[in-house]
């Protein structure tokens, strides 16, 4: 099965179940499904900065390691 071609061109659906909560994309031209978008911001899930939001950590050596 071929898709529509079209580029940025989608609607985003919030799945709010008990279990999971996330975005899902979908293109606008042929409804088929892209991907799924997180629903939380990025964090550290490891390390001295666990929990902490990668936007909000202000050590750039631990984020350049971390890459």
């Amino acid at each position: 099965m071929q898709n529509c071609g079209l580029v940025n061109d989608y609607k985003v659906i919030v799945n709010d179940n008990k279990q999971v909560k996330h975005y899902t994309a979908y293109c606008n031209g042929c409804d088929k499904y892209i991907k799924h978008i997180a629903y939380d911001e990025p964090k550290f899930y490891f390390g001295k900065h666990k929990g902490v939001l990668i936007k909000d950590c202000t050590d750039k050596q631990y984020i350049v390691w971390a890459l």
